[in-house]
């Protein structure tokens, strides 16, 4: 007569085992390999995202002039002539300038894993 098949703790009858010998009280479950992964690395661009740093945010809006994102904000681009200076615009040569437009795009949200993929963090 065959030799009974030895359970792991708690696995039920459809989960295959294997066991060093039989009658062995160590068993374990059959596994495989799935790679090493892969980083969350994925904005919904389609939506609406773009990444800037490790986390996705709105796009910035479509403004004249227009805009580009830096984290959570959204700054104004200088204008033709210009040269940023961070929160300024100035005039090659000027010391003055003007305060750029911007505004507060959100938080921000975590990356996600690519499409057909899961988070096993």
């Amino acid at each position: 007569q065959a030799a009974e098949r030895p359970r792991c703790h708690g696995s039920s009858p459809e989960l295959p085992t294997r066991a060093l010998e039989p009658g062995a009280a160590v068993c374990w479950k059959d596994t495989y390999g799935r790679g090493v992964g892969k980083p969350l690395s994925t904005c919904n661009e389609s939506a609406g995202f773009e990444r800037s740093g490790a986390l996705c945010y709105p796009t910035c809006r479509n403004a004249t002039p227009a805009s580009h994102g830096s984290g959570p904000m959204c700054w104004q681009a200088c204008g033709e002539g210009y040269l940023d200076s961070w929160v300024y615009c100035r005039r090659r040569g000027w010391i003055t300038g003007h305060h750029k437009h911007r505004y507060v795009r959100g938080f921000g949200r975590p990356l996600h894993c690519e499409e057909g993929l899961e988070n096993d963090a």
